[in-house]
């Protein structure tokens, strides 16, 4: 019996041992994503001017990628062209509903911000959308009521810890 205790012993040392140089290096590397993004959101600061032109004439993935990176870029600059995507009724789809996303990640003039997406709001197509926006811009009064009547029709929702 003393050999099984010991054996499991000198295991449960390894387990610890190696979980503590395993949360260490977890540590290490979420600290180098965290300054890998904010040099990523201060270089499109930096290039915004040129991502706006790009944004005039770029086509599929590359205007997706373009919109969603005037939200990611937390700049208020980008707050009116993103604007302009959302309410330009002769714009795709999938472009209005990322710069609609991307209105909520950025933050900026939030008063103009939250109007656009009150107004979108009422439009099925971006309700869930406008929704999780405004849930990123603090206005949960707002979103919740959408949110719940979502879930009573059946539909799965996903949202984040700093959401609720």
């Amino acid at each position: 019996m003393n050999k099984y205790i010991l054996i499991l012993g000198v295991f449960g040392y390894f387990i610890i041992g190696n979980y503590t140089g395993f949360a260490e290096e977890s540590q290490k590397a979420g600290k180098q994503f965290l300054v890998d993004q904010q040099e990523r959101k201060e270089e499109i600061r930096k290039n915004l001017s040129k991502l706006l032109e790009k944004l005039k004439t770029a086509k599929g993935e590359r205007k997706w990628h373009l919109i969603y990176d005037l939200g990611y870029s937390e700049d208020k600059r980008a707050v009116e062209p993103l604007i302009k995507i959302v309410e330009d009724e002769d714009e795709s789809l999938e472009y209005r509903l990322i710069a609609i996303q991307s209105l909520g990640m950025n933050g900026n003039n939030k008063n103009k911000s939250i109007q656009v997406l009150e107004k979108v709001l009422k439009n099925e197509k971006f309700q869930l959308t406008s929704a999780h926006a405004l849930l990123e811009l603090g206005e949960r009064k707002i979103a919740w009521p959408i949110l719940v009547e979502t879930l009573k029709k059946g539909k799965n929702i996903v949202l984040t810890f700093g959401e609720l």
